[in-house]
């Protein structure tokens, strides 16, 4: 399934494929990068991220895409929407990983805002969700500079029990923002 090409100011997203594969696994398999899953993935978890991927978008018309910097094609982590179980209830999520070589650059919150933006066009999303653990600053930091709001804290049974933040924004609340 393809999808839109959304390009930023320094980035070029597209839908994830298996032809990243190889440049993608370099991110998910990257302990650091990785440090805030119960682990590192392996090549055949790799496969199986871009496997699911391809499958929401060919159901629900998004998924994840390859963030790609436009000034040497270096694919640098991924960001996209995926519908996931979350607390108990089900929720369209928005999520980044951006490789440890390319933190603190304002990369993941270019690549969130643009998948954001393109789902409340493109699909008009009533609303979007942000999940990650309370110690992950900087992930949090990237929820609130796309003026997400903190609805709830849990303890995440799909990540070790980690107590985790629960962010949300509402189209109406993206929609005053513009």
């Amino acid at each position: 399934m393809t999808g839109p090409v959304l390009l930023t100011k320094r980035l070029r997203l597209e839908p994830l494929s298996a032809s990243h594969a190889d440049a993608f696994a370099s991110v998910l398999t990257d302990r650091e990068t990785m440090s805030f899953y119960p682990l590192p993935f392996d090549r055949n978890d790799v496969d199986g991220w871009i496997a699911r991927s391809d499958e929401f978008w060919a159901a629900h018309r998004y998924g994840r895409f390859a963030v790609i910097r436009r000034e040497d094609d270096r694919l640098i982590g991924d960001a996209g929407m995926m519908r996931l179980t979350v607390n108990g209830e089900e929720m369209d999520d928005i999520g980044w990983i951006i490789h440890r070589e390319f933190w603190g650059q304002g990369y993941a919150t270019e690549a969130a805002a643009a998948v954001r933006d393109d789902v409340f066009r493109r699909l008009q999303l009533l609303a979007i969700h942000a999940n990650m653990p309370v110690e992950h600053k900087a992930s949090r930091k990237v929820a609130e500079r796309l003026r997400m709001r903190e609805i709830a804290r849990f303890a995440n049974s799909r990540n070790g029990g980690k107590e985790t933040h629960l962010f949300r924004q509402s189209v109406g609340d993206w929609q005053r923002r513009l």
